[in-house]
This record gives structure tokens, sequence and C-alpha cells, in this order.
């Protein structure tokens, strides 16, 4: 059975890459492997899935649109409307413009493997849009200020994850405006 990667995760795959000692503990060590480049689309038994690149979430990341349902599975893009952790390697103008980019899209719901089934999924990226700008402002108005990163991110996100060190990867999770 394939494994599907879209192109710009293609080189990844092929290396030993160490991952946070919480992802270690769910799914074990990541070993290198032959991925297959993700097509246009994908069929299955019951439907095809256009598969729509979206960044911001990860750089390979992408969503898949049912047409004929009107159905949209997200990954990780949309996890909720108001995101309280954003990791390191997310870049918060790459989901924005990736949002944008899905509104241009025929669907009414979403899927998220992390939140579920949205019946109302135009309306939740739309609220996530909202957010995502407000928030962008917020670090602009403060940065004008004079507040440093380190203090900005303080300021929106005064609680932080640690992680546990791995003997790979050592670090916190990185909940911080520095993405924006």
């Amino acid at each position: 059975m394939p494994v599907y990667v879209h192109e710009l995760g293609l080189e990844e795959c092929f290396l030993e890459t160490p991952y946070p000692y919480y992802r270690q503990l769910a799914w074990g060590e990541r070993k290198p492997f032959q991925p297959t480049k993700m097509p246009d689309q994908l069929t299955t038994s019951h439907t095809t899935w256009d598969v729509i690149f979206t960044p911001g979430h990860a750089k390979d990341h992408i969503s898949l649109l049912d047409e004929q349902t009107g159905r949209l599975f997200t990954g990780d893009l949309f996890v909720t409307p108001k995101p309280k952790v954003i990791m390191e390697a997310e870049s918060i103008p790459e989901t924005l413009r990736s949002l944008k980019k899905l509104l241009n899209y025929e669907f009414s719901s979403i899927f998220c493997c992390h939140s579920g089934y949205h019946i109302n999924g135009k309306e939740m990226v739309n609220k996530k849009i909202e957010h995502l700008e407000a928030l962008i402002t917020q670090v602009h108005e403060l940065s004008e200020q004079g507040y440093s990163i380190d203090d900005i991110d303080r300021s929106l996100y005064p609680k932080t994850i640690q992680s546990k060190p791995s003997p790979k990867v050592n670090g916190v999770l990185d909940i911080s405006s520095r993405q924006l």
C-alpha cells in the first residue's frame, strides 16, 4: 500500500527524523521510508478526493475535498477557531493564506483529525481566519509599543507546555508569536 506525501515532504521521509518525546511515546520512533508522491486526486472505492496544497501547519500540508458531498478534510490546518498552541514549524501567514484559499472551493462541512466533524465548515474556517488576523494585529501593536518577541509571547500565551527532553530532541514546545 503506498504512503502518499506531498513533494515538499518527500526528502524528509528518506531520513531518520527525530520526533519530540511526546510523539515518540505515542507513535514510537519513525524510521526512514519510501513514500509515493501525492497525486492531484485520490480515488477510493467510494469517492474521489481533490488534493489541495495548504501549507501553514507544515510546509507540505494538504487538505482533501470531496466535491460530490462538499466534505473537506482539513488535516491539521483547522484544529480550532482559536488555537492556543502554535508549533515552532508552523507559519501563521501561510496558514492564513491556505485557509483563505479553501474558501474558494465549494464545501459545506469540514473534518479535522483533532476536533472532528463540523457541519458548518465555512463558518468555522472564517472564524479561524478572523482570529488569526486579530492575533497578527495584536502582535504588530505590541511590537510597535516596544515589546520584545519574548514579551509578546508571554503577553499572548502566558502558559507554556514543557516537553520531556529526549535523547534526540531537547526543548520546549514553542507556543509562540515568532511565527507571525
